[in-house]
């Protein structure tokens, strides 16, 4: 145990301090090499609306400008910044905005409208080897539940966003390192969570996290041997959301001091009352009551299963009691199995534990944090196809890609 803490630890100084010189560097390229594109796209996000609702007219489906234009303005310097100094952002202190290492180079060479192109394309292609690989490792059924949850998030509008795409970016890839390489992964999996976590906090403001831990850890679920018993997937699932929350809160709390240090000025204090409001809310946005952490369930659940209308979620409802009639009826699946799918279950309430602690957050946002239900749709009808699936199906999958 202690020899397992110093290495997360020795893992955890290492990537921050990776981090730090990688912040750096970005910001070391000089602004005029960024000038043009970056003036270009924040006429093009200006244009385009803050706000808009392309092809469907939905509020799950609205593209989020406002901060894509935040990001667009954070990647130029400020002019009197040296690089340590504008690697801390120091109009936007309290995140660490680490799509500048790549957003900054992109923004020497391409357009905005070439670099959301490259985005979609890298996206997609991200998209499918995760689910080829579900499918060639774990079995069908899990593909198409992964497949089909990921589908009502609005992909399209995800895949071209510059404040959207960086989580599923993460998830998908942690999806596939551990499926090409699962001896090692299982062998570190305490450190390969520590480490999702950090470069979500690294990357993302606050949009979907849950995505980086909920996908990946399912998928590791799923592909674990089917004899473990249920106490130890229970420790797994403890065990790895924990070392993923060090992850994700150490690497930002780290920025907090590192650029109260460097800044010199109190960048702590101005995080602390940020979290508290969302986390409690204030006399204009609420969030801290009861009502309105149920609110913010009600709400997100509602952007995620009504979007497309009231009719299409009564179709996926129907669905979904179908396939749970034929999983009571059939009852094929082994008593192991039926575990496994229990465990892979208890991963799809995160996301709603999430809304009910940032409750304001989750109420003002709910546009975008609602794409973190997609680990709840995930888990349900993995939980679904592990009932249903005859018992041996997926020893006969592993021996045909054997």
């Amino acid at each position: 145990m202690r020899k397992n803490t110093i290495q997360i630890i020795k893992v955890f100084f290492a990537v921050l301090v990776l981090l730090l010189l990688l912040m750096v560097a970005a910001s070391a390229i000089p602004n005029r090499w960024l000038e043009a594109n970056q003036s270009e796209a924040i006429g093009i996000l200006k244009q385009e609306g803050l706000l808009p609702q392309y092809f469907f007219g939905s509020l799950s489906a609205q593209q989020d400008n406002y901060s894509d234009l935040v990001i667009i303005v954070q990647t130029l310097n400020g002019e009197h910044d040296n690089a340590l100094t504008a690697a801390m952002h120091p109009t936007y202190a309290r995140y660490w905005h680490g799509y500048s290492v790549v957003l900054r180079p992109l923004l020497c060479v391409f357009t905005l409208y070439q670099i959301r192109y490259g985005m979609m394309l890298l996206f997609f292609l991200l998209f499918g080897a995760a689910a080829i690989l579900i499918a060639r490792r774990i079995d069908i059924p899990t593909a198409a539940a992964f497949l089909a949850a990921n589908a009502m998030a609005y992909l399209l509008v995800a895949a071209t966003s510059l404040q959207f795409f960086p989580v599923f970016l993460i998830a998908y890839l942690a999806v596939i390192v551990q499926l090409l390489h699962p001896d090692a992964v299982r062998k570190n999996h305490l450190v390969f969570f520590l480490i999702i976590g950090m470069l979500t906090s690294f990357i993302d403001l606050l949009t979907a996290p849950l995505l980086t831990l909920g996908l990946p850890l399912i998928v590791y679920l799923l592909a674990d041997n089917e004899e473990a018993r249920f106490t130890g997937r229970l420790k797994t699932i403890a065990a790895s959301s924990v070392l993923w929350g060090i992850g994700y809160g150490a690497t930002w709390a780290s920025k907090w001091l590192i650029g109260s240090v460097i800044l010199r000025r109190n960048v702590l204090q101005n995080a602390s009352e940020a979290m508290s409001f969302r986390l409690n809310g204030n006399e204009e946005f609420a969030g801290g009551l009861l009502s309105d952490r149920l609110g913010a369930i009600s709400v997100n659940a509602e952007t995620m299963f009504l979007s497309a209308g009231k009719r299409m979620a009564v179709l996926l409802a129907l669905v979904l009691a179908v396939l749970l009639i034929i999983a009571l009826l059939r009852r094929t699946a082994s008593r192991q199995r039926r575990l496994q799918a229990l465990a892979v279950l208890l991963v799809g309430t995160f996301p709603y534990i999430w809304y009910f602690v940032l409750s304001n957050h989750s109420l003002i946002h709910t546009f975008f944090t609602y794409r973190a239900q997609v680990v709840s749709i995930f888990a349900l009808l993995a939980f679904l196809g592990r009932m249903t699936a005859p018992h041996g199906e997926k020893k006969k999958q592993e021996l045909s890609h054997g």
